[in-house]
């Protein structure tokens, strides 16, 4: 049985491709959590949650963005490359508070914070 990213003590660039690349159902909501989480790049971790918010999954584009507002706090930065994390919502996507007016908000003020 091929052992899921977010079992993983540590992983790779390579590890994480996998797991995209088998889109498993019980693995992929838990990608871009588990990257922000434990990932030194803080960048790169950025990059994984962005390809991973354009997902078909509504759980998995939740969970990048959630994870794009965590690597903000965690390295003081956002990418500004990224653009503004709403563009990344589709409009079939659930609207709520969170993902409506709060999501864009707390990035931003979260890659504001300089220490």
């Amino acid at each position: 049985m091929q052992q899921r990213l977010q079992d993983l003590a540590s992983f790779t660039p390579q590890d994480i491709e996998a797991a995209i690349a088998r889109n498993a159902p019980d693995e992929i909501p838990l990608v871009p959590l588990t990257v922000a989480k434990l990932s030194d790049d803080g960048t790169a971790a950025m990059h994984v949650c962005v390809r991973l918010a354009r997902h078909d999954d509504p759980q998995v584009r939740a969970n990048a963005l959630i994870s794009l507002g965590h690597l903000a706090r965690r390295f003081r930065s956002l990418d500004e490359a990224l653009g503004r994390p709403e563009r990344y919502l589709k409009p079939s996507d659930p609207r709520g508070p969170a993902d409506q007016l709060r999501t864009p908000e707390l990035l931003e003020a979260a890659a504001r914070k300089s220490g």
